[in-house]
């Protein structure tokens, strides 16, 4: 999918646009800076891991003091160090995701076009936000796929956005969320969330690309879920996810599993 430009080059194209307090990537990935970091992320996934038991999720910083598995860090030897920051953070997090599943000693890789690898009998995803990371891990008893995204909510141009993100049919559906969610500044920016997660775990298992307006969601902002109405292998496939907001991060989730094994597990 296209992707939403980061606040670094929001700045300068939208007036106005939020400045995220900055991690130092070489900071150690502990003590009380870690913690005030992670905090709303960590709030959220808790949320999130409430509702759906049998998935595990994690939150770490970007970090190059950090140590992960050398296969691991040979993915990330052509990368600058801020890039090279965030794929630790999000290896960090998707090992304590997959060891909290039930992995020993979990290795993530990436293949050629640098999507993770996770071991055998085990699905999982990764996301990356402001230097920091957030993992999702199941077994695949659990789902065939699964999906993370991470955002901050910026209104710094909900119109391009929403043309951007929305199809018509969702429209409605966006005046919903805004009612359900008066302090949300960019309803956009929440279903951009959700059909990433979607993607992700499309993905995995179809390995076809496509864009915002090739899916459709349909939002109960009530329960703060989704499902996906309509997407390339929405005949073989059902896609449901939820969502989480903690102090304007949106965290969303999406299980993709095949017709044949049913609903997606909780």
């Amino acid at each position: 999918m296209k992707r939403r430009p980061t606040n670094g080059q929001l700045e300068g194209i939208y007036p106005g646009a939020y400045k995220m307090p900055k991690v130092d990537s070489h900071a150690a990935d502990g003590g009380e800076l870690a913690d005030a970091a992670l905090a709303p992320l960590r709030t959220a996934l808790a949320e999130l891991r409430e509702r759906s038991p049998a998935v595990c999720m994690a939150a770490a910083l970007g970090s190059l003091r950090s140590n992960v598995d050398p296969s691991e860090e040979a993915c990330a030897t052509h990368m600058t160090p801020l890039r090279r920051a965030e794929f630790i953070g999000g290896r960090l997090a998707i090992r304590q995701a997959l060891q909290d599943a039930g992995h020993a000693a979990p290795v993530v890789v990436a293949d050629g076009q640098g999507v993770p690898l996770f071991p055998e009998g085990y699905v999982g995803s990764i996301a990356h936000k402001h230097g920091r990371a957030v993992a999702i891990a199941a077994k695949t008893t659990t789902a065939d796929g699964l999906g993370i995204d991470l955002e901050f909510d910026e209104n710094c141009d909900e119109e391009s956005l929403v043309a951007e993100i929305i199809t018509e049919v969702e429209r409605p559906g966006l005046a919903a969320i805004r009612a359900a969610e008066p302090t949300v500044l960019s309803p956009a920016t929440l279903v951009l969330a959700a059909k990433e997660s979607v993607y992700k775990a499309v993905f995995q298992i179809t390995r076809t690309k496509f864009d915002f307006d090739d899916a459709e969601l349909t939002f109960r902002a009530d329960s703060r879920s989704f499902w996906a109405a309509r997407f390339p292998g929405d005949k073989y496939l059902a896609v449901r996810g939820e969502y989480e907001i903690v102090d304007r991060w949106i965290i969303a989730i999406a299980y993709a599993v095949s017709e044949e094994r049913g609903p997606a597990s909780k």
